[in-house]
């Protein structure tokens, strides 16, 4: 039946007179999702990027003060490749990203290497621009960042909420402010996921501009610069590896691309993993058996889980604890490794919690792609959550560590995503309330969330000022963490150290620091590390026997070479240093702790010549002539050219009246070093003693000249001069 020309009349002047309404009074709720002011007071690009950043720096200005902290050592500051600068960027190219802090070994120790360069690279030219200061680099973590926020808005926007600007804003504030993602950004070490996740931000970007190219070498020049983004990421943290299943499921649910097109695009993608993992297995043992300690818990978050039950119902609670997390990001801590998060089983509630909601989130998802077919963006977020997360779980790749809060940022961005679509799919479903009130009360939420996470992100990253700041608030919040308790109490050491040795402060600080290593132990008595450290307090209590005992009984819990070589050379240095000192002082109580101390560094260094040479002064002086000159002479053998063991074993012959070959010893050590007037000295002392009259003048004269005011020169001369008369 055709319109009557007056009923289009009608009409066309309703569709008029509509049009001059404000779109404030005409439009549903639901309309608006797509329209101007609908939500928030803003839309436009511009003001929502700057908005964005102000609230990301105003949040993170405060980590500019900080100083290194926890892993920067491993990447900067203790990476011999970063501290070369520019000229270390091809080492940290073509080599295991923690070779320049373990040394050549790294890829014998680390099980499947760690190949990260992009990052590290970064780090050698801000240590060529700015030198070993954390505080550029503090900066430059938080541009990245603000960066990577204002990109991942960009995506949400244009991609997956097109047409919503308010719920893209939403979702890219939730993930820019979530105070999960301060040890990312606090900590300059976790670069890494940052540039991961923007170079996967870029790569969906530049990926969705390629399916809209009408152009086929436009659309090869974009699936090229996506190909580029994603090595970039891959180079970044290998845990954009998860993306060869996030590209199709994001191609599906935000384009009308038919199955075939979707594998076309995604095939691109598996060139460039090829091409990673060829790089990866160049540059690691990528592959490889570890010789590393295989029996360290520290090291392996399940080793001691040895059943089917207690490994994977661990899992799955941790893996709802990292849900908790995001929902509510307190209390927040760098560690959480052996003890902290006891062993589950299927009689623990806690897992079943965990489990009831990700097999409900999972199967919601699940049921809205595969059943309903629908391409929902709250179930999209779920499911980039779940495959994200998959990676770092634990269940396919041992991690080593049970959680990380690091591994929650890529994740986080599928949350974000969830949530901002799901509070505005529920604010448009309640209808018998104003819109006008709805929209007070999201504007209220969102400003009361601003406010809570920001003061979390404000406060935690103040905590990540430096190492002190850090292990002090974090042993409070996880008290059965073994390294948490043994990092603060090398802290306490390290204080201690500094302080004068008598000084009361210096004990205070010792005994804090046996409390919290003692705790460590308690927790896990095979720790290595705390064994040393406790051997270390020991010794600075000058309670040195009882120090050897426990640094003993570290050197033989696991008497790999990695370990030895590890902690033999920090006992042997302090060892000998401490016996060097005593066996200056005159009395025989000393000389016997200075023999026990250097004969125990002997032990641990055969090979470093002085120890031997000290060790043989000391035995010469209290008596020990036999041993003496077997220490001597082991000195000897490794430096013939050291002129204080040819002085030493001079003085040892001297002493048992030997005085023919002493004077022989005595002639080598002035040959050695002809400008020391104490070697001098000996020789004329051992001449007189043999007789030799005119050479002892002559070697005292010697040394008179090089020191003429040393008054014991001075007698001895005296007494040559007598003899000579």
């Amino acid at each position: 039946m055709k319109s009557s020309p007056i009923k289009n009349q009608l009409q066309e002047k309703q569709v008029t007179s509509l049009k001059n309404k404000s779109l404030e009074s005409i439009l549903s709720p639901k309309e608006k999702n797509g329209t101007i002011l609908a939500w928030l007071p803003f839309e436009r690009l511009r003001t929502q990027l700057i908005l964005l950043s102000l609230v990301v720096f105003i949040l993170n200005a405060n980590t500019f003060y900080n100083e290194y902290a926890f892993d920067d050592g491993i990447v900067i500051h203790e990476n011999n490749y970063t501290k070369q600068g520019i000229a270390g960027l091809w080492k940290l190219l073509t080599r295991d990203s923690f070779e320049g802090f373990l040394g050549e070994e790294a890829t014998k120790l680390l099980p499947g290497g760690r190949y990260r360069p992009l990052s590290l690279m970064t780090f050698a030219i801000e240590v060529e621009l700015f030198g070993l200061d954390p505080h550029p680099s503090h900066v430059v973590n938080v541009i990245l960042y603000i960066i990577t926020c204002c990109i991942t808005l960009l995506l949400l926007r244009n991609y997956v909420f097109p047409g919503a600007p308010h719920t893209a804003f939403i979702a890219a504030l939730i993930f820019s402010i979530h105070p999960i993602h301060t040890e990312v950004v606090a900590n300059i070490k976790g670069r890494d996921e940052i540039l991961s996740w923007l170079f996967l931000a870029l790569l969906l970007y530049t990926l969705f501009t390629a399916t809209e190219k009408k152009v086929t070498y436009q659309k090869i020049l974009f699936i090229v610069l996506s190909g580029f983004c994603y090595i970039l990421a891959l180079l970044s943290k290998e845990t954009g590896f998860t993306f060869l299943a996030i590209i199709p499921l994001s191609l599906y649910y935000f384009t009308r691309l038919r199955l075939s097109r979707i594998i076309a695009y995604t095939l691109p993608f598996f060139i460039v993993i090829i091409l990673y993992f060829a790089m990866r297995i160049s540059f690691t043992n990528f592959g490889l058996k570890s010789t590393a300690e295989s029996t360290e818990i520290l090291n392996d978050a399940y080793l001691y889980a040895d059943t089917f039950e207690k490994k994977y119902t661990t899992i799955i609670m941790v893996l709802g604890i990292y849900i908790k997390l995001l929902f509510w990001p307190w209390p927040l801590a760098y560690d959480y490794s052996y003890n902290q998060i006891p062993y589950s089983n299927f009689g623990d509630p806690k897992f079943w919690l965990a489990f009831i909601v990700q097999v409900a989130l999972l199967g919601y998802s699940l049921h809205s792609l595969l059943k309903k077919r629908e391409k929902n963006p709250i179930a999209y977020g779920i499911l980039f959550y779940f495959i994200s997360i998959s990676i770092v779980s634990n269940i396919f790749i041992n991690l080593g560590a049970i959680l990380g809060e690091r591994l929650l940022f890529q994740p986080s961005v599928g949350f974000a995503i969830a949530i901002a679509a799901f509070l505005i799919n529920v604010l448009e479903r309640l209808p018998e309330i104003s819109f006008y009130a709805r929209r007070i009360g999201l504007q209220i939420g969102l400003g009361l969330l601003l406010i809570i996470f920001g003061g979390m992100t404000i406060t935690r990253n103040a905590e990540w000022k430096n190492n002190e700041t850090l292990f002090t608030a974090d042993v409070k919040k996880c008290p059965n963490s073994a390294k948490t308790n043994r990092a603060i109490g090398r802290i306490k050491m390290i204080k201690a150290a500094n302080e004068k040795f008598d000084s009361t402060v210096r004990k205070n600080y010792l005994l804090e620091a046996a409390q919290h290593i003692q705790q460590a132990l308690k927790i896990y008595p095979k720790y290595i590390d705390a064994n040393v450290d406790l051997g270390t307090i020991l010794f600075f209590l000058e309670r040195y026997q009882e120090a050897i005992q426990v640094w003993e009984q570290a050197r033989n819990i696991n008497p790999i070479p990695h370990n030895l070589n590890r902690i033999d050379p920090q006992i042997a240095s302090y060892t000998f240093e401490k016996g060097f000192e005593l066996m200056k002082k005159p009395d025989s109580a000393n000389l016997r702790v200075a023999e026990m101390l250097l004969s125990y560094s002997a032990k641990l260094q055969p090979q470093h010549a002085l120890t031997w040479s000290s060790l043989g002064y000391v035995q010469g002086r209290l008596g020990k002539f036999t041993e003496a000159l077997s220490s001597l002479n082991k000195a000897k053998e490794l430096n013939p050219k050291d002129p204080s063991t040819w002085n030493s074993l001079g003085i040892v012959h001297g002493m048992q009246g030997k005085l023919r070959e002493s004077v022989s010893y005595l002639k080598k050590s002035v040959e050695l070093a002809p400008d020391q007037p104490s070697l001098w000295y000996d020789l004329a002392f051992s001449y007189l003693l043999w007789g030799k009259v005119d050479s002892a003048n002559f070697a005292i004269s010697k040394s008179l000249e090089l020191k003429p005011n040393d008054p014991s020169a001075k007698a001895l001369a005296a007494q040559i001069r007598a003899k000579m008369k």
